[in-house]
């Protein structure tokens, strides 16, 4: 009688099968505006990995607020996959110049894959300065006046924090016990 029952049963049961993922398009939510290197690298990658997956991925620019809008979108979308993040550092630093950023970086993401990186270049016009030592000097003499991504990005930082008080050009403002927010 168990036997009959148990036969029973499993005649009403479906075979659960696994879906395919990606089984509809994949966002891939870029914080900065077009034309960036963030924004190029995505686009690349997007019609590379739309190719392998057999389904399209959308690249979508939500620029604002140093990054934070287009991060604060990702960090409430659903955690399926289909909303993915390709951003910079900017997503860390932001972290620790806003007091409310509107997402936690360790609770509202996860890692996948560093992409790219690139490094930090002081350029001057072919009349500036022509070494490092020279371009400290004017500075020291004339002030600094330098152009950079925008407040708060990685460029601007730099400049500010760590090649000014490299260079002595200005008092050090680091913080002692981690990152400080306002």
């Amino acid at each position: 009688m168990k036997k009959a029952l148990l036969g029973l049963l499993l005649c009403f049961c479906t075979t659960a099968f696994g879906q395919s993922w990606p089984a509809k398009p994949v966002h891939v939510i870029v914080p900065f505006a077009p034309g960036g290197i963030t924004d190029i690298l995505a686009r690349l990658m997007a019609a590379k990995l739309g190719e392998a997956w057999g389904q399209s991925v959308v690249v979508e620019n939500r620029s604002g607020a140093g990054g934070n809008i287009g991060v604060v979108q990702v960090a409430r979308s659903a955690p399926d996959g289909y909303t993915v993040l390709m951003t910079t550092t900017s997503v860390a630093v932001n972290m620790t110049l806003t007091a409310n950023p509107g997402y936690d970086l360790e609770k509202d993401f996860a890692p996948v894959v560093n992409v790219s990186s690139s490094p930090n270049m002081i350029i001057t016009n072919q009349d500036g300065p022509k070494t490092l030592g020279e371009l400290i000097q004017k500075s020291r003499a004339n002030g600094l006046i330098y152009g950079s991504a925008g407040a708060g990005t990685t460029p601007h930082l730099t400049a500010e924090y760590l090649f000014k008080n490299l260079a002595g050009l200005m008092p050090c403002m680091c913080p002692t016990k981690g990152p400080r927010r306002r």
